[in-house]
């Protein structure tokens, strides 16, 4: 069981950032697990770790990306929850179902699902403070995949490069029926001679379903102009098999 990262909840759409004297610390969630996979249906447990009760509201979303928008989300209704908001007491934990209408299939399917603290009542001790007060409330954001366990794994690819205001872009495609899990990218820069420029290692999120996404490298000043390939290792985050490699042309420089 892991522990949510708690989030300022747009600071009022961030324009009273300034306003309050005070912020109060987040509720204290747990929530388990923090990414689901289902054929129909799964449980998620939501847990207070806090002193204070907490209200909680659900919301899903389809979920989609390429290498323009990386993660596109929309309402939709064939991601189903229950129940969609409710009250968590202090060491009490509440079951949520989760499910996916529709028939799963051997291409992967992804949603995104939101756990968002809603704000407590006013209480009289808050309303006689002598300074106005803004809760640190909690967001929590679970990707949810439904898929066949027959379906086929990822397949990795890096596809090409472009050139960038700031350095280059690489396309990283996934044309398998499952998502890649997030992971990093390790590039080394080399001249015309083979020698090493410049050497980085940009992490990255997931890659979806038949999906590409983008990873973009910042290269220091004048480096561009030296390179003429790049050698690139896609790796998971934990473990030493690439998923993926390639040597790519240098795009130039923008």
């Amino acid at each position: 069981m892991k522990t949510a990262r708690g989030f300022v909840l747009a600071c009022l759409l961030s324009a009273l950032c300034g306003v309050f004297p005070s912020i109060a610390s987040a509720s204290g969630l747990q929530v388990d697990p923090l990414m689901i996979t289902v054929t129909n249906y799964g449980d998620l447990t939501v847990k207070n770790t806090g002193t204070d009760p907490v209200r909680l509201s659900l919301n899903g979303y389809v979920w989609t990306q390429n290498a323009d928008e990386q993660k596109h989300t929309e309402d939709s209704a064939a991601i189903t929850y229950f129940p969609k908001v409710f009250s968590v007491a202090p060491g009490a934990t509440q079951r949520v179902r989760v499910g996916i209408a529709g028939a799963p299939a051997n291409l992967e399917r992804a949603f995104r699902l939101y756990v968002t603290e809603l704000p407590p009542p006013p209480s009289p001790e808050l309303q006689q403070a002598t300074g106005a007060q803004l809760r640190v409330l909690t967001r929590i954001d679970l990707p949810v995949f439904q898929v066949l366990p027959s379906a086929g794994p990822a397949v990795a690819k890096i596809d090409h490069a472009l050139a960038t205001a700031k350095g280059v872009r690489f396309v990283l495609e996934n044309s398998g029926a499952r998502h890649l899990a997030p992971s990093k990218l390790v590039v080394t820069a080399k001249d015309a001679s083979g020698a090493t420029v410049t050497t980085a290692t940009v992490d990255e999120w997931y890659v979806l379903a038949h999906s590409e996404r983008s990873a973009d490298l910042d290269l220091p000043d004048g480096a561009c102009a030296k390179i003429a390939s790049y050698a690139l290792s896609w790796m998971p985050t934990v473990g030493d098999k690439a998923l993926a490699t390639a040597t790519l042309s240098s795009p130039g420089c923008k």
